[in-house]
C-alpha cells in the first residue's frame, strides 16, 4: 500500500471518529473507537509492505506449449497453494449438455492412467494438505493447499489429471447422481435457489447463459460418456488453461518445476469465447412470481443488466471508468456497516429484515447488478420492490456526498488488505481476472481506479443502465399467502 493511501484511511477514520465522540460521549463507545483505530494502524503497517520479508513480486510466465504460469510470492508462512484455471463454464455450454462443466469436476476427482481412484486426494490429505476444485459461469479451477515442500507433487498430480483422466460406465453414473442430488439440494429444494435460476432465465432469454452452473436436470440425466470426454479433450489442454501459484516460493524456481512436468503436454485446439449479448442491445426484462410450499417466507431480487471490464473492451459505448463506478455503487447501497440499504430499507423504512446488493466486474458476458430482500412481517413484496427502486432513484437524481465517497474508499482499502492475508484469496483474484482474457495486472491499479470515481460518475451510471424496461424481477412467495 502506498503512503497516500495510508494517511487517507487513516485520516478518513479519525474524521469519523471524531464525528462521532462529538455526538456520542460514552466512555466505551470512545474505547471502542480508540481500540478499532489502533488495530486499524497496526494493520496497515503491517501490510504496507514496508517490510522486505513481505513484499510481492508477481511474475508471469509461459510455456512453448501456451500454459500460463503466475506466480505471487508471500513468505509470510511456510505454505502454498497451488491453482490451475482452465477456461471454460457453464456459458460455453451449448443446450443439451448444460451442466457438463460441474459434471467433469466430479470426475477430475476420480481415477487416472497412473491413480487409482481415490489416490489423489489420499495424497493431498497424507501430506496435511486440503484440496478442493470449483465451477463458475466463466472457469472451472481445481487447489490444493498445503506446505510449500509439496508444491511439486501438486503439479506432479494436476499434471497426470490433465492429460491421462479415466471414465469408466461405473464412475459416470455414480457421479451423476451425486450431481443430481447436489441439483436438488441447491436448487430444486432450495427456494432462493429456484428464485437465482429463474432470474437468470429470464435475463438472459434466448440463450443458453441463464442455465445454473449445475445445469437440468433433464441434461445431467443424459450427459453421455462421450460428451464428457469431448468436454475433456476440448478444454482440458495446456492452452486453455492457466496455473497461478501463492505463497512462500520462489518465481523462476516455480517455473522449473512446471517445466518438468507440463512441458511435454501438446497443446491443442483455442476454443475462444464469444458472448451472445451485446450491452448496448440487452433485451428487455420481465416480472416473474414462483409461488411454493418450500418457502418459509417471502424473498425477492432483482436484476439489472450491466456491463464489466470484459464488455468495456470491447463495447466503444462503455467508458473505461463506468464498471469502477458501478462497484462503487453496489459499495454504498451494500458495502459497510450502516450503508444506504441497512439504513434505508431495513431501519428507517422497515420494509425488510435482509437487503443486499452484488455486482462482479469480470464476468465474460454482461453481469447482473442484483438486489435482493426479504419483506419484513406483514409487508407487501411489491412495496419492498417499489422502495428498492427507490432507492435506485434517489441516486439517480442526487448523486453520493464526499463524506459517502470516502465511506467506500475507506471500506475498499480495508478489504484489499483482508484479502492479503490470505494467499487463496490472492490466487483467486489473479485466477479470475486471467480466466476472463483480462490482465491480472488490474489488480494492482484497482484501488486507485475506484478513489477516481465522482458522485456525478456513479449518478450517470445508475441513470444509464438501472432502466425499468431492463429490470428482471422475481418474486418468491409461500404457497398460501
Amino acid at each position: 500500500m502506498d503512503i497516500e493511501s495510508l494517511i487517507f484511511l487513516i485520516s478518513f477514520v479519525l474524521k469519523i471518529s471524531g464525528s462521532i465522540m462529538k455526538n456520542y460521549s460514552l466512555v466505551g463507545k470512545r474505547k471502542n473507537l480508540t481500540t478499532t483505530l489502533g488495530f486499524l494502524i497496526s494493520l496497515l503497517l503491517l501490510n504496507s509492505g514496508c517490510t522486505d520479508n513481505n513484499t510481492r513480486t508477481t511474475k508471469e510466465y509461459r510455456l512453448k506449449n501456451g500454459l500460463k504460469l503466475i506466480v505471487q510470492p508471500d513468505r509470510r508462512s511456510p505454505v502454498v497453494i497451488n491453482q490451475i484455471w482452465y477456461k471454460v463454464g457453464s456459458v460455453y455450454e451449448p443446450s443439451g449438455i448444460t451442466g457438463i462443466s460441474h459434471f467433469l469436476e466430479h470426475l477430475m476427482f476420480k481415477g487416472t492412467k497412473n491413480l487409482k481412484e481415490g489416490e489423489f486426494s489420499k495424497i493431498v490429505a497424507s501430506g496435511g494438505g486440503n484440496e478442493n476444485a470449483f465451477t463458475s459461469f466463466d472457469y472451472t479451477g481445481y487447489y490444493q493447499k498445503w506446505g510449500k515442500q509439496n508444491l511439486e507433487t501438486s503439479l506432479r498430480l494436476e499434471a497426470e489429471r490433465m492429460t491421462n483422466l479415466l471414465f469408466s460406465d461405473e464412475s459416470v453414473e455414480k457421479e451423476r447422481q451425486v450431481v443430481l442430488e447436489e441439483r436438488t439440494l441447491r436448487v430444486d429444494d432450495s427456494p432462493k435457489g429456484m428464485a437465482y435460476e429463474k432470474l437468470r432465465q429470464l435475463a438472459y432469454s434466448g440463450t443458453t447463459y441463464g442455465s445454473s452452473i449445475i445445469g437440468s436436470i433433464k441434461d445431467i440425466s443424459s450427459i453421455s460418456i462421450k460428451d464428457l470426454k469431448n468436454w475433456y479433450s476440448r478444454y482440458y489442454h495446456p492452452n486453455n488453461a492457466t496455473i497461478v501459484i501463492v505463497g512462500d516460493v520462489d518465481p523462476d524456481t516455480t517455473f522449473a518445476l512446471v517445466k518438468k512436468y507440463f512441458d511435454a503436454i501438446p497443446s491443442a485446439q483455442q476454443t475462444s469465447f464469444s458472448s451472445k449479448i451485446n450491452i448496448t442491445n440487452r433485451p428487455t426484462q420481465s416480472d416473474h412470481t414462483i409461488v411454493t410450499d418450500k418457502a418459509k417466507t417471502p424473498y425477492l431480487i432483482m436484476g439489472y443488466m450491466v456491463p464489466g471490464l470484459v464488455q468495456q473492451k470491447s463495447d466503444e459505448g462503455v467508458a473505461e471508468w463506468e464498471p469502477y463506478a458501478l462497484d462503487v455503487l453496489a459499495t454504498i447501497l451494500d458495502g459497510y456497516q450502516g450503508a444506504r440499504l441497512e439504513s434505508n430499507i431495513i431501519r428507517s423504512k422497515g420494509l425488510a429484515t435482509t437487503a443486499s446488493a452484488s455486482y462482479s466486474m469480470t464476468r465474460l458476458i454482461p453481469s447482473l447488478f442484483t438486489l435482493s430482500a426479504t419483506p419484513k412481517d406483514g409487508i407487501d413484496i411489491v412495496d419492498l420492490r417499489d422502495g428498492l427502486i427507490d432507492e435506485i432513484e434517489k441516486i439517480k437524481q442526487t448523486p453520493p456526498d464526499q463524506v459517502e465517497l470516502g465511506k467506500v474508499i475507506a471500506q475498499t482499502l480495508a478489504n484489499s488488505i483482508f484479502q492479503k492475508d490470505s494467499v487463496a484469496y490472492q490466487g483467486i483474484i489473479l485466477g479470475s481476472l486471467d480466466a476472463a482474457g483480462l490482465d491480472w495486472r488490474l489488480n494492482d491499479g484497482y484501488f486507485e481506479k475506484i478513489k477516481q470515481i465522482t458522485p456525478d460518475n456513479v449518478s450517470y451510471v445508475a441513470k444509464k443502465y438501472f432502466d425499468k424496461d431492463f429490470l428482471t424481477t422475481v418474486m418468491l412467495k409461500p404457497k398460501g399467502t
